[in-house]
C-alpha cells in the first residue's frame, strides 16, 4: 500500500494482494468510480437491483422511471419533474421479475417510458439490465426523447402474435431490448447483447370449419 492505490479509500493487505475500503459513494477495486457514475446532481437514484412497486423505502429501476413518467414519488424514489435523470448507484444485474407483457403502464413485463428520461449507468459492466426473457427490456413510447448511458441491456425477448382466420398474416415483433415507438432514443457507452424479437406464426387464412 505504499504507493495508495485506493483512489478514495483505504488500502490494507500486502502487495499483489491489496483490499481497499472505500469512502462512502465510491466502489471499484481501486475505490475510483463514483456512484451514479456523474449523473447530474438531483437525479433519481435507483437504490437496489431488485424489481417491482413496493413501499419499502428503496428505489428500484421500475419505481424510479415510474417517479419520472408520473412527476411523483413511487416507492423509496424522488419525485420526477419534467424532464428527469435516473442514475443506477447500485453496481450489478438489475434483472426484470414481474411477469406480464402487452401492459404499457410500467407496472410489469417491459420498462414503460412515457416522459422525457435520461437513464444513467455506472459503466456497461456495472451496469445490466436483465429481461430475462419475460419481455422486451425497454419501451420508449410516442413523443418521448431518451438517452440510456453506460449500461447493457440484455435478456429481452418479445415475440409478435400468431395471423389469425381469415385475415392471415401475422404480428411483428417490436424490439427485442427497446421498442422504440417513434420516440427519440439516443445509446451512449451501450451494449446490447442476447436480445430476441420474434415474428408470431403466419396463417392459411382459412376459417376452420
Amino acid at each position: 500500500c505504499a504507493d495508495n492505490p485506493c483512489v478514495n479509500g483505504i488500502c490494507s493487505g500486502e502487495p499483489g494482494n491489496i483490499t481497499c475500503t472505500c469512502d462512502p459513494d465510491w466502489f471499484g477495486k481501486y475505490c475510483n468510480l463514483e456512484s451514479g457514475g456523474g449523473a447530474p446532481e438531483g437525479s433519481i437514484l435507483v437504490t437496489t437491483l431488485e424489481d417491482g412497486i413496493a413501499d419499502d423505502g428503496q428505489c428500484t429501476l421500475r419505481e424510479a422511471i415510474q417517479s419520472a413518467n408520473t412527476d411523483t414519488a413511487v416507492g423509496g424514489c424522488t419525485a420526477g419533474s419534467g424532464t428527469d435523470t435516473v442514475a443506477l448507484s447500485v453496481p450489478g444485474v438489475y434483472t426484470l421479475s414481474v411477469a406480464g407483457s402487452n401492459e404499457d403502464n410500467n407496472q410489469s413485463g417491459d420498462l414503460d417510458i412515457n416522459s422525457d428520461l435520461t437513464i444513467w449507468g455506472l459503466s456497461p459492466a456495472d451496469s445490466v439490465v436483465d429481461g430475462a426473457q419475460l419481455d422486451r427490456v425497454f419501451h420508449v413510447h410516442v413523443a418521448v426523447t431518451v438517452e440510456m448511458i453506460n449500461l447493457t441491456i440484455q435478456g429481452g425477448k418479445v415475440i409478435g402474435g400468431n395471423g389469425g382466420a381469415p385475415a392471415g398474416g401475422k404480428a411483428a415483433g417490436h424490439g427485442g431490448a427497446i421498442y422504440n415507438q417513434e420516440g427519440t432514443l439516443t445509446l451512449t457507452g451501450c451494449r446490447l447483447t442476447a436480445n430476441e424479437a420474434i415474428g408470431g406464426n403466419g396463417s392459411t387464412g382459412k376459417t376452420p370449419g
